[in-house]
């Protein structure tokens, strides 16, 4: 793994793995960084560390202060760019997700009941979901240049290229909760996942 004195793409530093989320954020608190990069951030930072001809940001999962809230019982949820409650999190926090009231958060709200998620995504339908639409501002320029490097960086070192970057999500959670969206790493085909917790690793890039 890259430590946190290498430069990715000359403009990236990746702070050393954390052992939970909000120890990763403390980190980066004490390095004077004012908040974790959001999803669409990591994303460009792998685009033009790949561009540059640095594959290694592919090679590790990133965590960001984009947040994702769900609804208790329910099959909706919110996607918030950047999520006061994760930027601002205690450095103890330990849980799996934080409590919260769904209907007090505000952020772009969806069904995983109308659409595709959990599975493995195709290049079209990754460019018409609704949710990775959400995680990238829509920005489909930025999601198309970052697409086409998945496909074809998967396709040259698995042999596989007909479909990549799912959507993971919880669904009928038992109680209101948020938690953080990362991106896995190109084995895990890239996919955005808003279901992992809080209580796991940290992995951060930073300015």
């Amino acid at each position: 793994m890259v430590m946190d004195t290498d430069l990715i793409a000359g403009k990236y530093l990746l702070m050393p793995q954390a052992s939970t989320y909000a120890r990763g954020v403390e980190a980066l608190r004490a390095a004077s960084v004012k908040r974790p990069f959001t999803f669409k951030e990591n994303i460009l930072a792998r685009v033009e560390a790949y561009e540059s001809g640095d594959h290694s940001l592919f090679d590790i999962w990133l965590d960001s202060c984009t947040g994702i809230a769900y609804k208790t019982g329910t099959t909706q949820f919110k996607i918030i760019p950047q999520c006061a409650e994760l930027i601002g999190i205690n450095k103890d926090f330990s849980q799996r997700f934080l409590p919260v009231e769904y209907n007090t958060i505000m952020g772009v709200e969806l069904d995983c009941s109308k659409g595709k998620y959990n599975q493995s995504l195709t290049n079209a339908e990754i460019m018409e979901h609704p949710a990775w639409l959400a995680v990238m501002e829509g920005d489909r320029t930025l999601l198309r240049a970052y697409t086409d490097i998945v496909f074809r960086a998967y396709g040259a070192k698995y042999h596989s290229t007909h479909k990549q970057m799912g959507f993971d999500v919880r669904k009928n959670t038992p109680t209101d909760e948020l938690r953080a969206v990362f991106v896995h790493d190109l084995v895990c085909i890239s996919s955005a996942d808003g279901g992992d917790d809080l209580s796991n690793g940290g992995c951060f890039l930073r300015w």
